[in-house]
């Protein structure tokens, strides 16, 4: 979009006599515009994915894979705040994408999200995390307090907002993401995915949930879907609802698709 607007006003320009007050005030339009279009691209992207560690060796590569690909491209990731499995995985591989840059900046007690954020505030002390493109993002992460308690919330947190139980977890997870990311997981990922299903179905909200499909890892959960839709259970259809991203370059198309 932002090339196709740069091409119009050359080719614009080429054939169109301006003064030079005139051909400032397109420059500075266009400009604006184009910052517009980039601040929509910027998503906070919401991650269900599993806690533990003993799981396939796959799985780990490509979270740290998508981790990395979102701190790349400025978004900010909303999870559960977890330091193990899959979660502390995407949130140590969204950090070491920004510190392997030597741009982490500190920031003070209680600053805002930032660009593509929804303007809430920290907790705690908040970091700004600029990616290699110059986007900031924020490691955003939910966190029942009884988790906190144990000693299981990952410090690599930008920002932290507690919660009492699993339902406000799940509340604010989609409150503050625009698309939804589901990578492997067991019986929480699943609970996470149908309520935001299913939240859809009625109206609620119009964000779509996107299941990762590492290794094949959701094809029993599909197959399971194609059957309930064939029985007439489900409203509409789960495609409607819910998409699946065979591959890595699938998964960033529909993220991108969605911004």
């Amino acid at each position: 979009m932002i090339s196709f607007l740069w091409t119009f006003f050359n080719n614009f320009a080429e054939n169109t006599v301006f003064s030079s007050d005139e051909i400032t005030l397109l420059e500075d339009s266009l400009y604006l515009c184009k910052r517009e279009i980039q601040k929509k691209l910027i998503m906070n992207i919401g991650i269900f994915c599993s806690a533990n560690d003993n799981i396939e060796r796959e799985y780990f590569d490509r979270t740290e894979e998508f981790g990395r690909w979102c701190a790349e491209n400025g978004h900010s990731i909303v999870f559960g705040g977890c330091n193990m499995g899959l979660m502390g995985c995407v949130a140590e591989a969204y950090y070491q994408e920004f510190k392997s840059a030597s741009r982490v900046q500190e920031g003070s007690s209680g600053s805002s999200f930032q660009d593509g954020s929804r303007g809430l505030s920290s907790s705690n002390g908040s970091r700004d995390l600029i990616g290699s493109r110059g986007a900031k993002g924020n490691l955003i992460g939910v966190v029942p307090r009884i988790v906190e308690r144990g000693g299981r919330m990952s410090d690599r947190l930008t920002v932290h907002i507690p919660c009492d139980n699993l339902s406000d977890r799940k509340d604010l997870l989609l409150a503050h993401s625009d698309v939804v990311v589901a990578l492997p997981g067991g019986i929480g990922t699943l609970d996470e995915v149908f309520t935001v299903a299913a939240a859809h179905t009625i109206g609620y909200h119009q964000k779509r949930i996107i299941l990762y499909n590492i290794g094949g890892f959701w094809n029993t959960l599909i197959a399971l879907l194609d059957d309930l839709q064939q029985r007439g259970m489900i409203r509409g259809h789960w495609k409607d609802y819910i998409s699946v991203a065979n591959s890595f370059d699938e998964l960033t198309a529909m993220i991108t698709k969605e911004a």
